[in-house]
């Protein structure tokens, strides 16, 4: 049961990741739509705080859900090798 938990929080944070992801497009496309047509530096200072904002969320969604699923990967290989070095010393 608790797996199942776990994959279901990993697929909704790499659902936002995906989002996410789609924020430097975004921007590019606000600053040849809004920004270059108006000359307005508000709104280009709130475009690239709202960037790096987005991009800085999008890091850190991304680190913790790679840090979930190495968990169970490094586990496995931990066991690998202890396997391993067991039959390897009986031998």
């Amino acid at each position: 049961m608790r797996r199942h938990v776990v994959l279901l929080a990993v697929a909704v944070v790499s659902r936002f990741v995906n989002v996410l992801m789609l924020s430097a497009p975004f921007y590019v496309l606000q600053i040849y739509g809004r920004v270059l047509v108006s000359r307005n530096h508000e709104t280009l200072i709130f475009l690239i705080i709202a960037a790096v904002g987005a991009l800085m969320v999008m890091a850190a969604l991304d680190f913790a859900r790679l840090r979930v699923l190495d968990l169970p990967g490094g586990r496995r290989a931990w066991m690998r090798v202890n396997w391993m070095f067991r039959h390897e010393i009986r031998s």
